[in-house]
């Protein structure tokens, strides 16, 4: 076990410890799977030492008579940026509902709210100025799921608690 955090641990120096002369890319437009911010497609702006994240969905089927969409809000911190790599703190949160209108109609509502670390990586360059980036994130979130009735005027709370999260995804960094 102690050999095997040792390869992980000397493989991470490796990864930060590169050069510091970086490309300062801002946007990057992709998707993600997100257990705190909601998957979907993904857009994010990093200005200075700091990133701004949304995510977003939206599903609807008539056959079942449901939808479904969510949106999602994070905000990152830099630790460490190299050229290859970025590893970041984040907070994020997310709101997803969905509507169920079978024999019973009811609504779900999923709120989410967590912080973590983040790492990208810079995979290949696609274009001259543009870059594929693969991100995973992980951290702790707190959540509470709402069911309201149509019936009913209030809403009552299924489950709520605090619960690890991950995120992996990938984008076009321009």
């Amino acid at each position: 076990m102690k050999r095997i955090i040792s390869v992980i641990l000397i493989g991470w120096v490796s990864v930060f410890c590169q050069e510091t002369d970086v490309k300062v890319n801002k946007h990057m437009i992709g998707v993600d799977f997100s257990t705190l911010t909601g998957s979907g497609l993904m857009y994010r702006l990093v200005s200075g030492d700091y990133g701004f994240k949304a995510s977003a969905y939206a599903i609807s089927s008539s056959k079942d008579k449901e939808n479904s969409f969510a949106v999602g809000l994070g905000i990152q911190r830099n630790i460490i940026v190299r050229p290859l790599t970025r590893l970041y703190a984040l907070a994020g949160t997310a709101f997803r509902q969905q509507n169920f209108n079978r024999s019973t109609d009811y609504t779900k509502n999923y709120f989410n709210l967590g912080a973590g670390f983040g790492v990208e990586a810079r995979a290949l360059q696609a274009v001259k100025n543009e870059d594929i980036i693969f991100f995973f994130e992980v951290g702790e979130k707190y959540f509470t799921i709402n069911k309201i009735s149509e019936a009913s005027t209030g809403g009552k709370v299924i489950d709520s608690g605090l619960v690890p999260f991950f995120t992996i995804g990938f984008g076009i960094e321009f």
